[in-house]
């Protein structure tokens, strides 16, 4: 299979479909040389800049929050620590191709037989046979959307979206420009509603990654059509957008443990919950590690204090053999303990982490 990809550029007039001409006016203006119309040229390097606006404001987290636990078997009063509202940047390039595939297709000759079995029951079969090849061309147009993640998500629990990758793990990133959200222009009034996170990956980059997700995308036509076949695609146009969408980034304590979620801040979707787990040792695990040790002391102790300063029964001479074993049972006991309570503080400050 062969893939060929060219990108063609053209300038018109959005009035007349005439050709601009850019000498008729001052800067980025031209002047159709048709109609006469004075429009702007687009910087073809330049891109647009949006943000959706949340639906939900950050107080509403609360429920947001007891109602994934609920969808994962945990019920619990949620106590919101801390959350805030951020807004994530992605890049959105929509490339619009069009072109041919030509390949070749197996003619395949369908005939219904009638069988009769070995007790004289009729059946009816169909078979297939080959007839030879012929060639096939088809013309193809698509609009194809790529997006890719504007900076490294997945500390939030947020897939990175490259070539690799295209679904967002139930955030709305797919449709944010497209469904009935509320969508406007950057404007720096706007970082008032959050915390703004700026794009790390560069637009030359986003492109790269983009192209990669339409040249693949263009393969699987070919594939899917006509195995083998040679397909050849022209770029029409192609739209880059950077666009913000907004998420509630949530600390809470569900009774005496914490955990952390993103909400998807204009659908109330859970995009991603850490269930909630130990802060540190409660009071009942400080208890149970100080009644030990005291245990643990108490009888280490009076073992060696009958080896050290035995009663008259283990006064004699011919008691020292016993009291030297006590002596070494004391130290084996000690550490023995020691090991036991060091393991049982590391459990219960394992969970509180």
């Amino acid at each position: 299979m062969s893939v060929a990809v060219s990108e063609k550029t053209a300038l018109s007039c959005p009035r007349c479909g005439g050709t601009p001409d850019p000498d008729g006016g001052p800067g980025l203006l031209a002047r159709c040389s048709h109609c006469g119309v004075l429009g702007r040229i687009d910087d073809p390097e330049g891109w647009c800049r949006l943000v959706v606006i949340p639906r939900l404001e950050v107080d509403a987290a609360r429920g947001f929050v007891e109602d994934a636990l609920a969808g994962r078997g945990v019920s619990a009063q949620v106590t919101v620590v801390r959350s805030e509202r951020l807004f994530l940047p992605w890049w959105r390039v929509v490339t619009l191709v069009a072109g041919r595939v030509d390949g070749q297709r197996e003619l395949r000759n369908r005939v219904v037989e009638r069988d009769i079995d070995d007790q004289g029951f009729s059946f009816y079969a169909v078979r297939e046979t080959s007839e030879g090849v012929e060639p096939v061309r088809r013309e193809i147009q698509r609009r194809l959307v790529a997006l890719v993640s504007g900076c490294p998500m997945d500390e939030l629990g947020i897939p990175t979206l490259d070539r690799h990758r295209q679904l967002a793990g139930g955030l709305g990133v797919d449709d944010a420009l497209e469904g009935d959200h509320d969508v406007r222009l950057f404007d720096p009034g706007l970082r008032r509603l959050g915390t703004f996170l700026d794009p790390l990956v560069p637009r030359a980059d986003a492109l790269r990654q983009a192209d990669e997700v339409v040249a693949g995308r263009i393969e699987g036509f070919a594939t899917g059509m006509l195995p083998g076949a040679d397909i050849r695609v022209e770029v029409l146009a192609r739209d880059v957008t950077q666009f913000w969408y907004p998420v509630l980034h949530v600390v809470f304590d569900a009774g005496a443990h914490r955990g952390r979620a993103v909400i998807d801040a204009c659908t109330g979707r859970a995009v991603s919950l850490s269930l909630p787990h130990a802060e540190g040792p409660t009071a009942a695990d400080r208890r149970v590690a100080g009644l030990v040790a005291l245990g643990l002391g108490a009888l280490t102790g009076s073992v060696a204090r009958l080896a050290l300063a035995p009663p008259a029964l283990l006064a004699g001479p011919d008691a020292g053999p016993i009291r030297a074993r006590l002596l070494v049972g004391a130290l084996l006991l000690a550490g023995v303990g020691v090991a036991g309570l060091r393991s049982l503080v590391r459990q219960i400050v394992g969970a509180g982490r």
